[in-house]
């Protein structure tokens, strides 16, 4: 028997009788929705208890895929696959800690100086710093130690003028 095509035709008594050959999931969800549709509640709630269960042993292979993916290199499928476990099972701390892991990930595995420059223009100091840094351990190279100084430099600079600007809007707000 066809299962879709007695569904939709409503012979969900049909399906109901043939309940002992219904094997895939699909058939035994729709045999559970054949039984709700003929008012047998507690045996549809039966039903698709059992498939629950089933899925709660199936989950877990969207975390080991999830490894195979972070361990090949592949964050961004890792972090698709750990977030649909961990929709699952939010309380594994060790599917947590991957999902950490994969999204602290950086884009760059070396420190450039190119960005560290690119950095400083645009102001952001810490992340430039944080980058001269990375690269004054492996490089003793005076050009980028001097462009670090500068940048360090601006960087506090910067910091003065807006305590000094916060200073000066404070006292125009107290009367003399």
């Amino acid at each position: 028997m066809d299962i879709k095509k007695a569904f939709e035709e409503g012979r969900f008594l049909d399906i109901v009788g043939s309940a002992d050959f219904l094997t895939s999931y699909e058939e035994r969800l729709i045999l559970g929705q054949s039984l709700m549709k003929l008012g047998r509640d507690s045996e549809a709630l039966t039903v698709f208890q059992g498939m629950y269960r089933e899925i709660e042993h199936r989950i877990k292979s969207l975390y080991y895929i999830a490894q195979i993916h972070q361990r090949s290199g592949d964050e961004e499928s890792a972090r698709f696959y750990l977030a649909r476990y961990l929709a699952f099972r939010p309380d594994d701390d060790e599917a947590a800690d991957l999902m950490e892991a994969v999204q602290e990930t950086p884009m760059m595995m070396e420190p450039s100086l190119e960005l560290a420059r690119l950095y400083g223009r645009q102001g952001h100091f810490s992340q430039a710093l944080d980058i001269y840094g990375g690269l004054l351990m492996t490089s003793m190279d005076p050009e980028v130690r001097d462009e670090a100084l500068k940048v360090q430099n601006l960087s506090i600079i910067k910091t003065l003028e807006g305590w000094l600007e916060r200073l000066k809007s404070g006292r125009s707000d107290t009367p003399l």
